[in-house]
């Protein structure tokens, strides 16, 4: 488990722009989820870090952002859609 410590920035700030909706929701382009996180390219391995870090942190990612196969399954111009797993989010 990630403590508060090594929360990176914009996983906090995703997580309140979630819980903060009426919707409980917060809908964003790839390139730009990407971009919070300071990659300007997709890769495997910094797919598979955003989509970790915002699991522990409740927040689930629809379409999964990684890699099935030999190609991506979605552009970085696609829209993600980020929401709250409730009973598995912490309290940041």
């Amino acid at each position: 488990m990630t403590t508060s410590d090594q929360i990176p920035p914009a996983v906090s700030v995703l997580c309140a722009d979630v819980r903060g909706s009426k919707a409980g929701a917060k809908r964003l382009k790839l390139r730009t989820l990407l971009g919070k996180f300071g990659y300007s390219k997709r890769s495997d391995s910094n797919t598979a870090a955003i989509t970790q870090m915002l699991s522990e942190a409740g927040i689930a990612l629809n379409p999964p952002i990684v890699r099935f196969g030999e190609s991506w399954e979605i552009t970085s111009e696609d829209w993600i859609y980020l929401s709250s797993r409730e009973a598995d989010a912490p309290p940041y």
